[in-house]
């Protein structure tokens, strides 16, 4: 056995919601100071309001009474509030083992309680700001931001090696009496601690397990099912010998909770001990028994280990799946029951090749006889005997009938076929009773019927003028009505695998030959196509292979297989529906019988195959695969079907049979209808406004559709003025598509001038009806344009305070939207009024414009010199000699430049006067005498190139006092 890994989600402790009212709490005094109310009254308002079913398999949560979730069949975690108040983060994961990876978050907006967010993801945790929540998932941690609405990974997370399970058991298997159980987070129907480990008693365990994971009120058997998977998986979980815990106690092992029911508690005391093992596996461990909540048809198959392979189970035909499809089917086994199928029936079914244990009793033996319903109807005297048994020995089935009969057949687990030594009569009771140890197990009675069910008489109008009409049939007892659909395939015509049979006349086949194998001459292959695409979506089908096998068997032989069918789709990749054969389903070998595969489609299918696998054991003969429909629902009267005729148009034939519960098939009913189309073909108008083409070079599209009769896609053009431009439809009839079905119609126009446009597209159906869809265009490709306008004096390149610059444009066509400016390399702005300038200097200005249909224009620049401020004049003075001084003025102008200086000198606070000496220098010094008793000020101004006039300056002159005459010190 592969070594088993498992993730270390558990070593991490994420914040609980205790923690995030704590950390709320630490700024609740700022904002009592403020008046607001504590982040904790905010989380605790809106859990008042959160409402759930305690139901821990029903997502059920309501907010303020409006319903937020409801999902059946899901767990629901804890809500969790955001510490604002404002946001809800709540995991739901479908109930099962191992489905933690399809869990997801649902966020919401507890303003309106709409939803915001559905995230992969478990075990949420808000941040402090309530801006982001953090989420786990299989591999690592990822980060929600509300505001930008993006999830992005943010930590992976390695795997961790465990001990493998083989390994334990070399310690020895004996019965677990307790189960270390960690609680998850995620855990919506336990109150205790993150993480916290409990050491429960196993069978108090399994106890708590069952109604966690499958309704109490469901069928004992299904329940009983239930708890030998859940026994089985958990005991696996033990053995894996994890240091601190066994398994957790939500979907990334099983749910458990702590609540407890009388029905659940009772399946799990009938099966108390019982476990399932693999036959393949000699050491007797307890196999990792998965289970999920609608496994489909059929299951998936696990090609890692022998008991999870894909069955069939036409309980869940047409119902998606949910879970992860491996196993037990908790839906299958609630169906089940209901059928009357027991508990180890209904195991055997969805687990292979096992066998079924009592740890507490090993030498109990434990059986069941698999694959016949109870009260079932046969027609090939014959029967497929496979068994569950606890044991390696060969089971002892007695064969009994109401005719006298009485036979025993020994069943190894590969399974034994019996054929009645002669014809039984209709009417007879057949009873198989298993025995195991002398001990009786098992009984499943059968009744022999060699009757075709009556053809049909469904109700189906003359005249059909619609693509979807319903047909109804009335109900037959044991009868199943189907329509054939038309689609046949002769076996000779298909693919084949090479030396796997050849073409041979046979007059027993519907066209006289047919594709036959013959044992020890052809090799063992496959018989597969075509490839088609063309069934509906939406229906379930049944695909019927006309076989003949030389599979006679005089009363017992080992259960050979004949063949194996299957339905498939995506060359193989999904098998929507399959079936094996053996010769105790063939009545007789001269003539060809129809098997049923029935399969359901859910959507477009692509390339679907019909397959016959032969692995050589018996020689056989493939005539034909035909399509049947089977019926949409029923109700106590009839059946009905919704009855897709697209495509079609005119005289069809219509046909139908009953297929019995012992699976012989009617007499065809067949009835001509006419199918008239009346309806145009459909456009599907592209939604929204319309939007602006910015190119000449125009490719246009069109959706259309016409599902009866279909399209005449010669037809299709489209006009624009007075051209007209042929049609093409990429990836849809390009790809096989048929003409019924949504189809694209494009057209390429290699010129057409900016302007305002009407285009008509045009198609008519294949009777005729033509169709017009009007489609305006705009289209402009040429860009705007902008200009830019700047106002005030102008003096040498330079501009002064009353400078602003003004933006223009124009778009001749969808018209000017908005003009931006940069100014200095600054962030753009959108332009709404002119541009004035509060700092000189050179200044970069870029602009542009973009028109209604998002053109833009050509950048443009310019540069701007603004002198916003007058000269800077300087005045000081230097002492001579007696009464005498040195007055100096200079002029700076960092801009424009100087025009003129004006100088002006004042006597004892007298009038001013020019200044008597020359100011035509912007620097320069003069020389003034200062009288005794007699003040003096001296003042100057300036004024630049723009007439910008600085203030006075102005400076009183002063006569130094005393002189002091130094030496000159000479070395």
């Amino acid at each position: 056995m592969p070594p088993i890994y498992t993730r270390s989600l558990f070593r991490r402790h994420p914040i609980n919601r205790l923690t995030l009212i704590l950390l709320a709490g630490l700024s609740g005094a700022l904002l009592g100071l403020l008046g607001l109310p504590h982040p904790h009254s905010f989380v605790a308002l809106a859990e008042a309001a959160l409402q759930r079913d305690p139901s821990p398999i029903h997502a059920y949560l309501t907010y303020r009474g409006a319903p937020l979730l409801d999902k059946m069949g899901y767990h629901l975690s804890h809500p969790l509030v955001s510490p604002d108040g404002q946001w809800l983060a709540v995991t739901i994961a479908p109930s099962g083992v191992e489905t933690a990876d399809l869990a997801e978050t649902y966020l919401y907006d507890l303003k309106d309680g709409h939803q915001v967010g559905r995230l992969p993801g478990f075990a949420p945790v808000w941040t402090a700001d309530s801006a982001s929540v953090t989420l786990e998932d299989l591999h690592g941690t990822l980060r929600y931001n509300l505001a930008q609405r993006r999830l992005q990974r943010v930590a992976g997370l390695p795997e961790e090696k465990v001990q493998a399970p083989h390994l334990r058991a070399q310690i020895g298997l004996d019965y677990p009496t307790t189960i270390r159980v960690a609680h998850h987070p995620s855990n919506g129907c336990r109150d205790v601690g993150d993480w916290q480990v409990d050491v429960i008693p196993f069978e108090e365990y399994v106890a708590r397990v069952v109604p966690s994971e499958m309704p109490a009120s469901w069928p004992e058997a299904a329940l009983a099912a239930q708890a030998v998977a859940a026994r089985t998986y958990g005991w696996q979980q033990i053995l894996a010998g994890r240091a601190d815990y066994d398994v957790t106690d939500w979907a990334n092992y099983q749910m458990m909770c702590d609540a407890r029911y009388p029905s659940s508690d009772a399946a799990v005391s009938a099966t108390a001990g019982q476990y399932i093992t693999a036959q393949a596996d000699s050491a007797g461990l307890p196999i990792s028994a998965m289970y999920s909540a609608e496994n489909g048809h059929p299951t998936l198959t696990n090609p890692n280990v022998s008991y999870l392979q894909g069955v069939p189970d036409l309980f869940a035909l047409g119902r998606e799946r949910w879970g992860h499809g491996y196993g037990l089917s908790q839906w299958g086994a609630y169906r089940r029951a209901l059928a009357g199928q027991s508990y180890r029936q209904i195991l055997g079914h969805y687990y292979s090749a096992i066998y079924l244990h009592n740890g507490q009793a090993l030498e109990q033996p434990l059986g069941a006889l698999l694959d016949l319903l109870p009260n079932a109807t046969i027609a090939t005297d014959s029967l497929h005997l496979r068994v569950l048994s606890s044991q390696s020995d060969a089971a002892r089935v007695l064969i009994t009938a109401t005719t006298g009969l009485s036979t025993t057949v020994m069943v190894p687990q590969s399974g034994a076929l019996w054929r009645a030594p002669a014809p039984l009569p209709d009417g007879t009771t057949l009873t198989a009773q298993l025995w195991l140890a002398d001990q009786w197990q098992d009984q499943v009675t059968l009744h022999v019927d060699h009757h075709r069910p009556p053809a049909p008489a469904p109700v189906i109008p003359a005249t059909v003028t619609e693509p979807l009409p319903r047909f109804t049939v009335p109900r037959v007892a044991d009868a199943t009505p189907a329509l054939d659909t038309n689609w046949h395939w002769q076996g000779e015509a298909l693919l084949h695998t090479p030396n796997s049979g050849a073409t041979m006349a046979d007059p027993a086949a519907v066209d006289g030959t047919a594709w036959q194998a013959q044992a020890g001459i052809h090799d063992a292959g496959v018989w597969y196509g075509p490839y088609t695409n063309g069934l509906p979506a939406g229906y379930n089908y049944r695909a019927l292979f006309w076989l003949r096998a030389n599979a006679a068997i005089s009363s017992t032989a080992p259960a050979v297989r004949i063949a194996r069918l299957d339905v498939t789709n995506d060359e193989g990749r999904e098998i929507l529906g399959l079936r094996d054969l053996y010769a105790s389903d063939f009545m007789t070998s001269t003539a060809y019988l129809p098997f049923a595969v029935d399969f359901h489609i859910f959507t477009t299918p692509v390339n679907m195959e019909f397959r016959v696998a032969w692995p050589g054991a018996v020689d056989l003969a493939l005539d034909r695969v035909e399509i049947w429909r089977l019926p949409d629902d029923a109700d106590e009267s009839a059946h009905y079907f919704h009855w897709p005729l697209y495509g079609q148009l005119g005289q069809q034939t219509l046909a139908a049979a009953h297929f019995g519960s012992n699976e012989l098939l009617s007499a065809l009913y067949s009835q001509t209808i006419e199918v008239v189309d009346q309806d145009a073909p459909r456009f599907a108008a592209p939604p929204g406004t319309v939007n602006w083409i910015q190119s000449n070079a125009l490719t246009l599209s069109v959706g259309l559709t016409d599902t009866l009769s279909g399209l005449d896609v010669t037809s299709g053009h489209l006009q624009v003025t007075n051209d007209h431009y042929a049609a093409a439809y990429p990836g849809t009839l390009a790809t096989g598509m048929p003409i019924w079905s949504p189809q694209t119609m494009t057209t390429t126009i290699a010129t057409l001038p900016d302007g305002i446009y009407s285009a008509t597209w045009t198609i008519r159906d294949r009777a005729g009806n033509q169709g017009n869809y009007v489609q305006p265009l705009r289209v402009d490709a040429q860009p705007p344009t902008a200009t830019a306008i700047v106002t005030g004096a102008l003096v040498e390149g330079w501009y002064g305070k009353q400078a602003q610059l003004a933006l223009q444009g124009e778009d001749n066509t969808s018209g000017l939207a908005q003009l931006w400016a940069q100014v200095d390399e600054q962030s753009p702005s959108l332009y709404s009024q002119p541009i004035s300038f509060t700092q000189e200097g050179l200044h970069q200005i870029d602009y542009w414009a973009t028109d209604l249909a998002g053109n833009i224009s050509a950048r443009r620049s310019l540069t701007m010199a603004l002198d916003l401020t007058a000269p800077e004049v300087t005045l000081i003075q230097s002492p001579l000699i007696s009464r005498t001084v040195q007055v100096a003025w200079d002029v700076h102008d960092a801009g424009v430049g100087v025009d003129q200086i004006e100088m002006e000198i004042q006597q004892d606070g007298g009038e001013w006067q020019r200044a008597p000496w020359d100011t035509t220098s912007f620097s320069g010094t003069a020389t003034v005498t200062i009288p005794a008793e007699i003040s003096i000020k001296v003042r100057a101004r300036a004024q630049d190139k723009l007439a910008q006039r600085s203030e006075w300056v102005e400076l009183a002159l002063w006569v130094a006092a005393d002189w002091i005459y130094l030496p000159i010190v000479s070395r």
